[in-house]
């Protein structure tokens, strides 16, 4: 007969899945972002923004914060879509969300080595307005590096969400059949319509429940779509 440990004896995973990697890695940039919005203190206190490193560290960190948010956002939004979706049986393994949120760390701190590196002349990075960013002599690196990214990434992460909603809600109805004499699947996508009342109350319960999974989860891509409208206003003084 099988006895659980002692609650002390019991070991604590934090992390249990990759999604949970995804989250950490999301949470972590977040807080970059807000760190760089946090450095304004210093131009409020001052009034008045000048060139330096404090200015270079400010906007490395503005641009970095806001691609990393958009390229976890988007991490979790492929595994979900893999998961539910498409019926993937991703490895239960910490490497391949370490390997993922490494690739993305890389890419993050290569995107402004290369950038300062191959733009000295003005500095790449200066006062834009209200605070540090980009230098305005750089505008289509602005809009190729932060903007287009993260808007592109946002796009996708509400073409990943939308088929997840109704698959969720029950309205598509997705099925996967071995094909004969191959070891690949053939998928099959058919719409089924919802009605209310019917059926018995456990079953409408079920719906309910799974309807609103679907909106919640609906309501993220839409949040974070709001999110860089308003992200996007605020930096279109620097943009134009």
């Amino acid at each position: 007969m099988y006895h659980p440990p002692p609650i002390g004896h019991r070991r604590f995973h934090f992390v249990r899945s990759a999604l949970d990697y995804f989250f950490l890695s999301l949470l972590f940039w977040d807080f970059i972002l807000a760190l760089g919005a946090v450095m304004n203190i210093r131009w409020v206190y001052q009034a008045g923004i000048t060139t330096g490193s404090f200015c270079t560290a400010q906007g490395v960190l503005k641009q970095i914060g806001a691609v990393g948010v958009a390229f976890s956002s988007t991490a979790i939004a492929i595994y979900t879509f893999l998961v539910i979706f498409a019926r993937w049986q991703i490895p239960n393994t910490r490497w391949l969300p370490l390997t993922i949120t490494g690739l993305i760390t890389l890419f993050l701190i290569l995107l402004p080595i290369i950038g300062s590196r191959i733009n000295t002349d003005p500095p790449y990075y200066g006062p834009s307005t209200y605070w540090c960013w980009i230098s305005p002599n750089y505008g289509s690196e602005r809009v190729g590096l932060e903007y287009g990214l993260i808007w592109f990434i946002s796009a996708l992460s509400i073409a990943l969400y939308v088929p997840l909603f109704f698959v969720l809600r029950g309205n598509l109805q997705v099925d996967y059949q071995q094909r004969v004499g191959s070891s690949g699947r053939k998928m099959k996508i058919s719409w089924k319509s919802i009605r209310s009342g019917g059926g018995d109350s456990q079953q409408g319960d079920d719906k309910k429940e799974s309807t609103t999974i679907a909106k919640q989860m609906l309501a993220y891509p839409i949040a974070y779509s709001k999110f860089l409208e308003l992200y996007s206003i605020s930096e279109d003084s620097n943009l134009s």
